[in-house]
């Protein structure tokens, strides 16, 4: 990723299995429009670590505290 990151005082994760995202663009773009960004900084980040049963998102926002359910809404991570 070539953009800058909003790091802000707390940091919230959230564990996504990686089995359920059958598409890195769409995780991309959904996380993009749940945290966004403020004057080009994200409000997230997430490991895609090829090795690793998850994907580990850390968020610099609060909500949603469900993160996994949200995807799913927006067509992002399949349903379990």
């Amino acid at each position: 990723m070539t953009e800058k990151l909003n790091r802000g005082e707390e940091a919230w994760q959230h564990r996504i299995p990686r089995h359920l995202v059958k598409d890195n663009t769409k995780l991309y773009n959904a996380l993009h429009d749940i945290y966004g960004s403020r004057r080009g900084a994200l409000n997230f980040f997430y490991n895609e670590a090829a090795k690793e049963q998850e994907i580990t998102v850390t968020a610099y926002l609060e909500h949603p505290s469900d993160l996994l359910t949200e995807l799913q809404n927006k067509g992002a991570v399949e349903r379990a």
